[in-house]
């Protein structure tokens, strides 16, 4: 499975992921499919690719709902049902000046 790398712009999900982190992220498979708490890198047809946490799945319906950590960050309802073909990365790792650490979904 290819991982992939991507630079974090916005304060969305701080203090978890900070504006300038690098995020490192794979395709969700069968073997490792979504959950509630995942960190999740999405492409959004209006505010493009976000990084956000799946706040409730919806296996029938095919979609996701989102959120940022921070309150300060696009509400979830504005985002709207993420389908999950929108979905590019589940995050499992963060790179910043403080360091390397795993993401762990909560």
């Amino acid at each position: 499975m290819k991982s992939a790398l991507l630079r974090v712009r916005g304060n969305s999900m701080a203090p978890t992921v900070q504006d300038g982190d690098y995020v490192v992220g794979r395709r969700p498979s069968r073997r490792r499919p979504l959950r509630i708490g995942d960190i999740v890198v999405i492409e959004h047809p209006y505010y493009g690719r976000m990084v956000k946490r799946v706040r409730s799945l919806d296996a029938a319906g095919g979609t996701v709902e989102v959120r940022g950590d921070n309150a300060a960050s696009v509400a979830g309802i504005d985002i709207g049902p993420v389908p999950q073909a929108q979905i590019l990365q589940r995050a499992w790792l963060c790179i910043s000046p403080r360091g390397v650490r795993r993401l762990r979904h909560q």
